[in-house]
């Protein structure tokens, strides 16, 4: 049999590639643009003169140009999909962070604690609306409130110990299945060793037993095995 020379496995190879890429090659031109060619078409990238992507475009199977805009300070205005600008950002004169975005036709607003770079809320439009509140002494999240004209639909509670560690989540509002609250306990090294859920109603009692207690391994932890309780409607 004859040995196969380098040439055939060449060969070879350019037969097994030819269905996926018919040809793929990167062309360093001037001025910063980089061109690359497949079997769909080419894609040519501009770049600015601090090395950042200007502009996008495509031609070949289909066509389509994208261009990145930026202010005096680099910073991202948004972009123009074929010459229509899709997304607009807008920043804050004094603090220089972002004061709302325009996406889809809709301006999400933003809102910041005084005195500090935490979200306070986010508004979309006049319909929805996301509040972020922290701890009094931290900042550590307390809690997350997303409303919808007026009603709330999901809320999650955060607690947290001496040491920043979260220990319990509470979840509520009119889009959750079930509200309910989840309870983490950790050991010395900071591991989190166990998780238990606790379903927020007031009693819940089958059978003359507590439903709400939470599984506890023999060491006083929460059992990493998740506890699911169910409410049985109409039993005492």
């Amino acid at each position: 049999m004859k040995a196969r020379t380098e040439l055939d496995v060449i060969k070879c190879l350019k037969m097994q590639l030819a269905d996926e890429v018919i040809e793929r090659k990167m062309d360093e031109v001037a001025q910063g643009r980089t061109l690359a060619v497949d079997a769909a078409g080419s894609t040519a990238t501009a770049y600015d003169a601090y090395g950042d992507v200007a502009s996008e475009s495509v031609s070949g199977l289909y066509s389509r140009s994208l261009s990145h805009v930026r202010d005096a300070y680099g910073r991202d205005l948004g972009y123009t999909l074929n010459n229509s600008r899709k997304n607009i950002i807008e920043y804050e004169t004094d603090a220089g962070r972002i004061k709302r975005v325009m996406f889809a036709g809709a301006w999400y607003t933003y809102s910041y604690l005084p005195g500090t770079d935490l979200k306070a809320s986010l508004a979309v439009g006049s319909a929805g609306r996301t509040d972020w509140s922290y701890e009094p002494a931290r900042d550590l999240l307390a809690q997350v409130k997303n409303t919808a004209f007026g009603s709330i639909v999901s809320q999650y509670d955060y607690t947290s110990d001496a040491i920043g560690r979260r220990t319990e989540i509470s979840r509520s509002g009119s889009r959750m299945t079930e509200s309910r609250s989840d309870a983490y306990s950790y050991n010395d090294r900071n591991e989190l060793v166990g998780a238990g859920r606790v379903a927020l109603v007031a009693t819940a009692c089958r059978e003359g037993r507590n439903l709400l207690r939470p599984l506890m391994s023999r060491e006083g932890r929460v059992s990493a095995r998740p506890h699911i309780l169910r409410t049985y409607r109409g039993r005492a």
